[in-house]
Order: structure tokens, then sequence, then C-alpha cells
């Protein structure tokens, strides 16, 4: 019999269609509050990351400059990244600050975020961990590099270079000349290399003196491993006194190939570059004919912009840095020579 007003039982599953969408709801809010809580954990994790990633290269920055890395230092570093994390494990190799020309830190920290959602289904809180490795060793290639190439063995000729320890600081000033007759001709096995000097052709172009100038002024912006490379043997444009004069202010300190030997003559020359040293400039001399053109630089044991690392490259003091694990049970790709 159908009621009264007209409806009677025509919609018999209204009230349990009310309480299919109540329980749906809760369900989308619960989903929806414990994906807050996981991005939360993830931010979280990820500023974790950065501290420890900027703390292990800290200290290994540190420890390469035979320096002291771990304390206060990976712990400042922790601190500025994530205040409210902890340091649990801040290791180095073992040597790493005797005088290896390689090593690594391991920097562990962890940090504890509370939930707003999650205690719904029991979990208040959780904790968090990150651990960056980072090495440093001699360079297999650099970035940064200025186009002046200096022989090696010449420099082994030099008391300033030769008998310069890295680990003491900056060596005594060394006035590198363009003069065949004063240079000795340590390169080629004694034959003569014009001033043991060199523009080194960094890109394999024409190597143009705007090329010369900007590469002075702002650094060659690749990455450059041992090799062959052309470039013009003898001495620098006078156009590039006012470039010179402004890395002589600054006292940035910059790296500098250095090759072993050169085939050809001028700007057919090829340089077999063996490795790189860092530098200041002191002085310069950019007038006069060539013979009186110089360069008057201090070695520094400096980190660089580079790959790292080759162990049996040429070591003068100069180090890069390389994160090379994020798990402290291995560390295969963080060897020590």
């Amino acid at each position: 019999m159908r009621s009264v007003n007209g409806r009677g039982n025509a919609h018999p599953n209204r009230g349990a269609g009310a309480v299919m969408t109540s329980v749906a709801m809760i369900a989308i809010f619960g989903f929806t509050a414990l994906s807050v809580d996981l991005g939360n954990a993830w931010q979280n994790r990820r500023h974790l990351v950065t501290a420890t990633d900027s703390a292990a290269l800290a200290a290994a920055q540190e420890y390469a400059l035979h320096g002291v890395g771990c304390g206060p230092l990976a712990d400042s570093y922790v601190a500025s990244n994530k205040p409210d994390a902890t340091v649990t494990a801040c290791t180095p190799s073992p040597g790493a600050s005797n005088g290896l020309t390689s090593g690594h830190v391991l920097v562990t920290a962890k940090t504890t975020i509370d939930y707003a959602f999650a205690p719904i289904i029991g979990v208040d809180s959780k904790t968090l961990a990150s651990t960056t490795v980072a090495r440093f060793g001699i360079p297999s290639s650099v970035g940064g590099l200025r186009p002046f190439g200096l022989c090696y063995d010449a420099l082994l000729d030099l008391p300033e270079f030769s008998t310069w320890d890295p680990t003491s600081g900056p060596s005594d000033p060394v006035e590198i000349e363009y003069d065949k007759a004063a240079q000795p001709n340590a390169c080629n096995g004694g034959d003569p290399v014009p001033g043991n000097w060199a523009t080194i052709d960094l890109d394999g172009g024409g190597n143009s003196n705007a090329d010369i100038q900007n590469w002075t002024l702002n650094r060659f912006p690749g990455l450059i491993p041992p090799g062959l490379y052309p470039g013009d043997t003898g001495a620098f444009s006078p156009s590039l006194a006012s470039e010179l004069q402004i890395l002589e202010d600054s006292q940035l300190i910059f790296p500098l190939p250095l090759f072993s030997s050169v085939t050809g003559n001028g700007s057919n020359s090829v340089f077999d570059i063996v490795g790189f040293v860092s530098v200041q400039i002191v002085d310069f001399r950019t007038n006069g004919d060539q013979a009186q053109r110089s360069l008057t630089l201090r070695f520094v044991a400096a980190v660089v912009e580079g790959a790292c690392c080759d162990a049996g490259g040429v070591d003068t003091g100069t180090r890069v840095l390389q994160i090379c694990a994020v798990q402290a049970n291995d560390l295969s790709d963080c060897p020590v020579t």
C-alpha cells in the first residue's frame, strides 16, 4: 500500500548511503592528514640530508688542508642547516689529517619530528637520520683555471717551490720570467721551452686574445683533465695588465695547469698537462719586450673545483672534494691512498 505522502519506500538505501559517505569522508580526511605528516617528514629529511652533506664537505675540506674537520666545525654546519638536528658521528678515515694525499670523513646526524595527525593511528613521532661521506684527493680534473701554463720540471728547480711544504702555509714568492736564457730547460729532456711558460688553449679554439683576457679575469668555465692541449709558447700579451691587476688586488687563490713537455713552436705548440697548482699573484710585469714580462707567484695549498680523484697525480697540495657515499656500511667509492 502506498503511503499518504506518496514517497513510501522509494529510496530504501538512502540511510545506508549516508553512512557510507560519512565513512568515506573520514577515510579521505585521515589520508589527507597522514599525507601532511608524511610531507613534513620528507621535508625534514631533505633538510637533514643538506645538513650532513654540508658538514661532511666542510670537514673534508678542513682535513684536506691538514686541519681538524670533526668537532665544532661539523657541528656548526649541521646546526646552521638543521638547528634541531644532532651530530651522532663524525669519523675521518685513518690518517686523514696526517699528510695523506686522499681521505674521507663520515658525518651522521639525526632529528626527531612530532606528528600532528599520525597519533590517531598510534604513531606520535619519528626519528630521522642521514649519513654523508665526503672524500678529498688530488684532482682528476680542475675547474676555474686561468690559462697560464707552468713547466712542472722547471718549478722543481726553483727552491721556492721544491722546498715548499704545503702544510706550512703559502710559499715564498717566486718570479717566473719569460727569459729563455734565465729559465732552466727542464721540460722536454733539456730541450728549450721558451720561458717555461705558455698560454694554454683550454677549449681547443683559436686561443684569441679575447679568450685569454676573459679566462684570466673570469676563469675558464669548464673542467680540464690532464692531457694534450694546444697553446702558444712565450709571454702573455701586455693587454692583460688590468685583468692581472684585479687578480693581484683581490689575492684570489686559483689553479694553474702544469705541463711536462711541449712539442711544436708558437701557436702550433702542444702541451702535455700533467697536473695543477694553486697560486696567488703577488706581482707582474706586462710591459717591455717578452724577456721582461713575468708573474710573481705564491704557491698555496687549496681546495678547488674539480673531479676527484687521481691517486697517481702530481701532488702540489691542491685538492678537490666529492660526496662518495650516503651509507656508513658501503665506502667502496671512498678509497684512501
